[in-house]
This record gives structure tokens, C-alpha cells and sequence, in this order.
């Protein structure tokens, strides 16, 4: 596969764009009982042309995304009242790393209105050892993507460009209402070209190119440590991925090209 970048020319040439999306203008989805933040903004632009006529062509471009989505979890659900109570003083710690409990949720038993099915406590004075907690989990992307390539046509039949590609990212992904249940996961991938094509004659051309390729992540998570478990019934309380990280090198590579033309 090969990815080809547009250049200049000996016109100047460019082009600005924006795309956006916002709440205040979109119809608000099905399944959501109330507005949540949405904020969609994709812009850009680029620009071409000569440095040098007939020689020298430049060619930049720029895409920028700001997303803000809000995702509504009816049915998150959390520890109840009555089941925080049963936490022994060396676990508190641990404990506070919870969310706290929703308003009208607190009374031991909880209220009918706030019990989530299937977790009776054993001693049926306590009532449910879960209650729902209805979770708005907002999810940011900013995303900045550029290059930059610069052509020479040095003769007719040699020609030499140089290209620079970044792509840099960062999404803060919520994923529970607890403690450190947010994950910042960045991103970065870098690629530089080198390329000089000669052209033999009107069927024989070789390309030389050299090229460096770097990709970098982190999927950390902000969950505290330490992580703890519970016997008896799993509690999420985020996890503790990464961080990741890979740097890839490409080496040179020369290609002949060779074309047969079959007389008439």
C-alpha cells in the first residue's frame, strides 16, 4: 500500500473547514432522560505552493477534534448503604474509594425505589446490598493532526521530496463513577520520509526511499493503588493497564520499475 500526500504547485492554493455538532442543536438520543453535554468540532486547513518556481513546492496541512460525549448508564449501580455499614475499620480506605451514595438512597434498608435486584443481603433487615446510582460518563477527545511536505525537482529526470506526518491524541475515557475510574489514553505516531525517484527513460525509473516511523501510547488508567478485591461479590474499581509504549523503524527500500511495451 502506498499513501501518497498531495504537493504544491506553482499556484498558491488552500482550504480552511470546520464541521461541528452541539447539543443545543441535536435532538437528544432515545434513551437519555436528560440533556448531556455533547460537543463535536472538527477544523482545519491547508496550504500550497511555490518556494521556488518550477523547483521548490511546499504543501502544510492541519486537522484539529475537540469531542465532548456525555453517556448516561441508567443502570450503574453501587454499593449500598446497609453493605458499606458491614466494612471493617481496615478497609475504609478502601471504601472511600466509592462513589458516594445518590440522594434518597442513604436509609438502611434502602428505599424500594433504589434497590437493585438479585443482591439481598443475608440478614433481611439490611435489604439489598445494592442500589442504582445513575452515572453521566463524559468521554473528551482532543486529537491534533499535521504534515508537511516539501518537493525539489532538481533535473527532469531526478526528483527528491520530503514529507513529515503527526498524529497526537489524548481521550479522557470515564468509565465509572468511583475513584480513578478515568483513563487519559494518549497517543502519538510520527512518520518521516525521504524520497529521491530517477527516471532512466521513458520505461525504467528507480525510487529510493528512507523512512522512520515512531508509535507511541498509554492506556493508564488513574485508579488508586492499591487495587483491592471482595470475596463474595466483585466491586469495579477501574484497572491498571499500561503504559504501552512501541517505536517501530522502517529502513531504507530502492525500487526499480520497469515497463514492457508491446509493439503495435
Amino acid at each position: 500500500m502506498n499513501i501518497i500526500t498531495k504537493s504544491g504547485t506553482n499556484d498558491y492554493h488552500g482550504e480552511l473547514f470546520e464541521f461541528f455538532r452541539n447539543d443545543a442543536l441535536d435532538a437528544r438520543d432515545y434513551f437519555e432522560t436528560t440533556n448531556q453535554p455533547l460537543r463535536l468540532n472538527q477544523f482545519g486547513g491547508n496550504l500550497g505552493g511555490p518556494i521556488v518556481r518550477n523547483k521548490v513546492f511546499f504543501f502544510v496541512n492541519y486537522e484539529g477534534d475537540r469531542t465532548h460525549i456525555t453517556i448516561e448508564n441508567a443502570l450503574n449501580h453501587t454499593l449500598s448503604a446497609a453493605a458499606r455499614s458491614q466494612f471493617v475499620p481496615s478497609m475504609q480506605p478502601v471504601l472511600a474509594q466509592f462513589a458516594p451514595l445518590p440522594a434518597g438512597c442513604t436509609a438502611i434498608p434502602a428505599p424500594a425505589s433504589c434497590v437493585y435486584p438479585g443482591f439481598p443481603d443475608p440478614n433481611p433487615a439490611l435489604g439489598s446490598d445494592m442500589v442504582y446510582d445513575p452515572a453521566a460518563l463524559p468521554n473528551i477527545l482532543r486529537e491534533d493532526t499535521g504534515s508537511v511536505r516539501i518537493d525539489y525537482n532538481v533535473s527532469d529526470k531526478d526528483r527528491i521530496f520530503f514529507r513529515y506526518n503527526i498524529n497526537d491524541s489524548l481521550t479522557n475515557y470515564t468509565y465509572g463513577l468511583n475513584e480513578g475510574q478515568l483513563s487519559p489514553q494518549a497517543l502519538r505516531t510520527q512518520l518521516a520520509k525521504i524520497d529521491e525517484t530517477h527516471t532512466f527513460n521513458g520505461t525504467l525509473l528507480n525510487e529510493f526511499s528512507v523512512a522512520i516511523n515512531r508509535f507511541y501510547s498509554d492506556t493508564n488508567s488513574n485508579t488508586p493503588t492499591p487495587l483491592a478485591g471482595f470475596n463474595g461479590f466483585f466491586t469495579d474499581l477501574g484497572s491498571l493497564p499500561g503504559p504501552n509504549t512501541f517505536n517501530q523503524i522502517t529502513p531504507f527500500a530502492d525500487v526499480v520499475s520497469k515497463s514492457f511495451l508491446r509493439p503495435n
